[in-house]
This record gives structure tokens, C-alpha cells and sequence, in this order.
């Protein structure tokens, strides 16, 4: 299985309408940072939600899951998220689950966005935030172009471009379409709120593999 791959139409219209029902009942928590580049802005609105099998959004998406990802699958992580300014770089790598493996980060946009996920080859095991990355690692010596990156990665620090590497670019977002990727990648936003898009509104599942 590819570290990086999408899937058109992994979720159909009235499904994405059903999850969008679902999940604006769960309780939404404000994320204003008091660091990066945006210090006490609005930067997402998010919906955590305990994954159940057995639940509407389980019965919706569980099959589907085990047929892409194995059926040794384990949900770690369920985000609804309001979107409203860009993440930074950073993975999933960390979080406080025993007994299993990171796997795999799914994402599904409930509409269509002209904006993308930007992927890194590089990668992480024990933590998400990428200046621990750089306090270990050396400049990368192929490091994205400086057009690429004033282009879609400019809410970034700039000196993170020298520590990157570009994998994958994300086909523009589009309402059911699904992209998944390797917990460990890092990986960022495009410069959404510079094109005035948003707040982007997207299913975020983190997996973990028994």
C-alpha cells in the first residue's frame, strides 16, 4: 500500500450530509494558539468524538475503512473540523495509544475547495511538532522550490523550507473525495486563507493498525 494515495468519490452526497448531521452535534472546541503565526486567532473549530463501530458515523464508514486499510484496523481519532486559517507543518505521529502501530490519517472534505494538502517525505516517530524535527535533523539537500513555496506554504516559517522535501500534492479538495496518508508524514495546509477560502469543513480519522 502506497504512503500517500486518494480515492474519488469515497463517500457519496447524501453520506457527507448524514456525517455533516451527525458531527454538528458533538461539542465544538475553539483552537487559538498562543504561538506560530497566527497567536490568538481562530484557527480551527473542532468536534472529538469517541469512535464506536456501532455508531451512525461507524455505520456509515467501518466497512469501507476495512476494505482500504485491513481489518486489523483501530480508530485512535475522530475530528470534525471547521477550518478557518491554515495548519502548519506537522504529523500525527504522537498520541497517547498503547498496544498498536500508527497507520494511517484519512481525510474527507465535506465540500469542494479549491485548496490542497501538501505532503513531506520527511517524518516523524515520537512527536507531531516540527521544530523538534529540526533540532535533530540537518537541512535537506533537495529542499522544495522557493516559487512552490511562496505560492502554497507561505503562512509557514521560512526556514522550515530548508528541512523539507516534497512527496505528494493533494488533487484540490472535492466533497467526498478522500486522501490518506502515513501517520508519520509531515504535512501542511495550503495557503487557503490567501485566496479567501473557507473555513474548510472536513472529517479527519487517525488510525492505528493492531
Amino acid at each position: 500500500m502506497n504512503d500517500v494515495f486518494e480515492l474519488a468519490n469515497w463517500v457519496s452526497s447524501s453520506e457527507l450530509a448524514q456525517i455533516s448531521k451527525i458531527a454538528l452535534e458533538w461539542e465544538p472546541i475553539e483552537f487559538r494558539p498562543n504561538y506560530g503565526r497566527f497567536p490568538n486567532e481562530l484557527i480551527a473549530r473542532q468536534r472529538w468524538h469517541t469512535w464506536n463501530d456501532h455508531d451512525e458515523l461507524g455505520n456509515i464508514l467501518k466497512s469501507r475503512m476495512n476494505q482500504v486499510l485491513g481489518e486489523d484496523l483501530k480508530v485512535v481519532e475522530v475530528d470534525y473540523v471547521e477550518l478557518y486559517l491554515p495548519w502548519d507543518i506537522h504529523s500525527e505521529a504522537h498520541r497517547e495509544e498503547k498496544g498498536s502501530a500508527t497507520w494511517y490519517t484519512f481525510i474527507i472534505p465535506m465540500e469542494d475547495y479549491d485548496s490542497r494538502t501538501i505532503i513531506f517525505d520527511q517524518t516523524a516517530q515520537e512527536y507531531n511538532d516540527f521544530y523538534k524535527y529540526k533540532q535533530t535533523h540537518d537541512r535537506c539537500n533537495n529542499p522544495i522550490n522557493l516559487e512552490f513555496w511562496q505560492d502554497n506554504l507561505s503562512h509557514c516559517w521560512d526556514e522550515d523550507r530548508e528541512y523539507l522535501s516534497l512527496k505528494f500534492v493533494s488533487s484540490p479538495w472535492s466533497a467526498g473525495n478522500t486522501l490518506f496518508f502515513k501517520r508519520e508524514l509531515f504535512h501542511s495546509s495550503d495557503n487557503f486563507h490567501d485566496k479567501k477560502i473557507g473555513p474548510k469543513h472536513f472529517l479527519q480519522i487517525l488510525t492505528d493498525i493492531k
